[in-house]
C-alpha cells in the first residue's frame, strides 16, 4: 500500500460506506415510484425528411440497483475491495475475489468503483471474469462529502473535470468489450437514458471525441432524447452537441460535428447564443458580453447553418433556474434576445435581418426570462433598437 493511499484510506473507507448507503436509499426511491416517461410538449415531428438510424439497447443496470442489500457497508473486506477498485489496486482485488467469491453484484458494484476511479486496468481484470458492462458503469448517483448526508446528484465519468482526466483507454476498453457510444446508460434517480456528447467534458476532450465519432457516436442525440431504447432525438432536446459547441464559442468542435454527420435542422444556433444579462453569471451561460460571442454568430451564419428568423421550440422556465420538462414555446432567436435582456446580440441579429413582427410580434410584446420571477423586458427598448437599426439602414 503506497503513502499516498495510506493517508486517504480512512476518508475513502468512510465514503464508500455513505455511497453504498446512498445509493440503497436512491434505488429503493426509484423501484417504489412509477415515473412517468419524458414526453416533450412539442408532438410535431422531429425533422421532415431526417432519416435517424434506430438507437441500440440501453444498458442493464446493475443487479444492486434492481434487488436491495446486495452490496454492504458493514462488510469491512468488501468495503476494502471497491476501494481497491478505485484506486486500481490489482493485487487487492484479486486477493479479495480469490478469497471470497464474490457474487456478480460485488463484482458490478466494483466495476462502477474502477471506473470512475479512471481504471482500466482493474476494469479489464473485473470485465474478463465475467463482470456484467452494466449502465452504473458510466453514470451513477454521487452523494456530497458531507456526514451523514443525503444529498447528491447523477454523475457521469464523461462530467469536466479538474484536472482533465485521459479516459480514453478505458472508453477503448469498454468499445473492444462491445458497448455502442450510442447505447445509453439510465440515469441513477429515474429511467431517462443518456449518451456522452451531451456532456460537455466529452466535447472539450478531442481524443475522446474522436474516438466515440470514428466507432459511430451519433451527435444528433440529445440530453432529453432516450427514454425507450430505438426513440428518436426529440424536436426540443435534439441538437445539443452542436448547440453546446456554439454556447462555448469552438468553431473547429462546430464544424466537426457538423462534419460528422449533426443533422443542422434540429439545431438551434441562434438561440443558443442567446445569453440573459438579467440574472448570476453562477447560471450557465448568462451574462456572457456579446463581444465574445459574436465570433461564433458570424461563423454560424457563414456555414449556413440555420438563418437568424428560424423559428424554434424552447422549455419554459419556471420558479429559478431549472427547465420544466415537457413545456414549451416556439421562439426566435430576437424574440429570446429581447426577452433575456441581451440588447447587443438582439442589436446584432437585427442588422443581418432578423424580422421582429414574427409570431405574431412576440419579440414587441413584454415578455419573462423566467415565468414570475425574472422579467418582463422594457417593450419599449425593443421598439427603440428596431428603429435605431432601420434608421441606420434607410441612412445607407
Amino acid at each position: 500500500m503506497n503513502d499516498n493511499f495510506a493517508a486517504n484510506y480512512g476518508q475513502q473507507i468512510e465514503y464508500m460506506k455513505q455511497r453504498i448507503g446512498s445509493i440503497e436509499g436512491i434505488n429503493r426511491n426509484r423501484r417504489s415510484h412509477n415515473r412517468s416517461k419524458y414526453k416533450d410538449g412539442d408532438a410535431r415531428p422531429v425533422c421532415p425528411g431526417a432519416h435517424f438510424l434506430p438507437l441500440p439497447p440501453k444498458l442493464l443496470r446493475p443487479e444492486y440497483s434492481s434487488t436491495a442489500n446486495l452490496i454492504s457497508l458493514d462488510n469491512d473486506d468488501e468495503v476494502h475491495f471497491y476501494v481497491a477498485c478505485e484506486q486500481g489496486l490489482l493485487d487487492h482485488v484479486a486477493t479479495f475475489i480469490r478469497d471470497n467469491d464474490p457474487s456478480q453484484a460485488v463484482l458490478q458494484f466494483g466495476l462502477e468503483q474502477a471506473s470512475f476511479g479512471n481504471q482500466p486496468t482493474v476494469a479489464r481484470y473485473l470485465l474478463e471474469l465475467g463482470t456484467l458492462l452494466h449502465s452504473n458503469v458510466f453514470g451513477r448517483y454521487q452523494p456530497m462529502k458531507l456526514r451523514h448526508s443525503n444529498i447528491g446528484r447523477d454523475v457521469t465519468i464523461f462530467d469536466e473535470s479538474e484536472p482533465p482526466k485521459d479516459i480514453v483507454p478505458l472508453i477503448q476498453l469498454y468499445l473492444d468489450w462491445g458497448w455502442h457510444p450510442n447505447q445509453a446508460w439510465s440515469c441513477a434517480q429515474n429511467d431517462e437514458g443518456r449518451t456522452p456528447l451531451v456532456y460537455k467534458g466529452c466535447l472539450l476532450n478531442r481524443p475522446l471525441l474522436a474516438l466515440l465519432l470514428q466507432h459511430g457516436a451519433n451527435p444528433d442525440i440529445g440530453r432529453n432524447s432516450i427514454v425507450e431504447s430505438g426513440a428518436l432525438p426529440l424536436k426540443s432536446s435534439g441538437g445539443d452537441a452542436v448547440n453546446t459547441a456554439v454556447q462555448l464559442g469552438d468553431t473547429p468542435l462546430f464544424d466537426l460535428l457538423l462534419a460528422s454527420g449533426a443533422e443542422p435542422r434540429i439545431t438551434k444556433p441562434f438561440i443558443s447564443l442567446v445569453s440573459t444579462q438579467v440574472i448570476s453569471k453562477q447560471e450557465d451561460f448568462s451574462q456572457v458580453p456579446f463581444s465574445q460571442r459574436r465570433l461564433m454568430a458570424e461563423h454560424v451564419l457563414a456555414a449556413g447553418v440555420g438563418g437568424v428568423n428560424d423559428v424554434k421550440w424552447v422549455p419554459n422556465r419556471h420558479g429559478g433556474v431549472a427547465y420544466q420538462v415537457g413545456s414549451g414555446y416556439d421562439t426566435t432567436a430576437f424574440a429570446h434576445a429581447c426577452a433575456a435582456q441581451d440588447w447587443e446580440y438582439a442589436e446584432w441579429l437585427l442588422e443581418k435581418g432578423a424580422d421582429p413582427e414574427l409570431l405574431d410580434g412576440m419579440a414587441l410584446r413584454k415578455q419573462w426570462w423566467i415565468d414570475g420571477l425574472i422579467g418582463p423586458n422594457d417593450p419599449e427598448i425593443v421598439k427603440k433598437l428596431v428603429d435605431k437599426v432601420q434608421g441606420k439602414h434607410l441612412a445607407a
